[in-house]
């Protein structure tokens, strides 16, 4: 709820926004939340980044929901019409998602040979608890974030492993 105070204490209101401001990412680096490697792109072009902001958003039509820092280059490429890929990280792919949150980006970052590459979709991690390919479908900006609306084209399974986790700067 705003707080209207006179001019006199308008310091105030810059310093609670602040806290508030740092209390809400302290709140948010606590919320567990699983490891996902968003790629689009084939051969050179491949590019990729990790990610936690993610969930399902519907069943009919198939859709995630999936939301991405405008200032990365991944933003700019998922324009309406992009296919691209989510792959869920398992437990053992710690170093996995530093290589994809870290530089150099694009193709580099696929170094690992489970990667697989082909012409005709995004990239997709062999091993990997899930696989999908998905149609950026809608998009819409909001402060330092995109949110993409994907809808599922395929769905793929892997080992039942436990997923990475990301939780107060660490992995789990």
């Amino acid at each position: 709820m705003p707080i209207d105070l006179p001019a006199s204490q308008a310091g105030d209101v810059l310093e609670r926004a602040e806290e508030t401001a740092h209390a809400f990412r302290l709140a948010m680096r606590r919320h567990a939340a699983s490891v996902w490697i968003i790629s689009r792109g084939c051969d050179d072009d491949a590019n990729g980044m990790a990610i936690t902001a993610l969930t399902s958003f519907s069943m009919d039509p198939l859709s995630v929901l999936v939301c991405v820092n405008q200032a990365a280059s991944m933003a700019s490429a998922l324009a309406e019409g992009t296919s691209f890929g989510l792959t869920l990280l398992g437990s053992r792919h710690e170093a996995m998602a530093v290589t994809f949150s870290r530089k150099p980006s694009g193709r580099p970052r696929f170094s690992d040979p489970a990667w697989r590459i082909e012409a005709d979709g995004p990239p997709w991690l062999a091993g990997a608890p899930v696989n999908l390919v998905c149609t950026a479908e809608r998009s819409m900006a909001f402060g330092s974030h995109k949110a993409i609306v994907g809808r599922v084209r395929s769905v793929r399974l892997g080992p039942d492993d436990a997923s990475l986790v990301y939780r107060n700067g660490l992995y789990a």
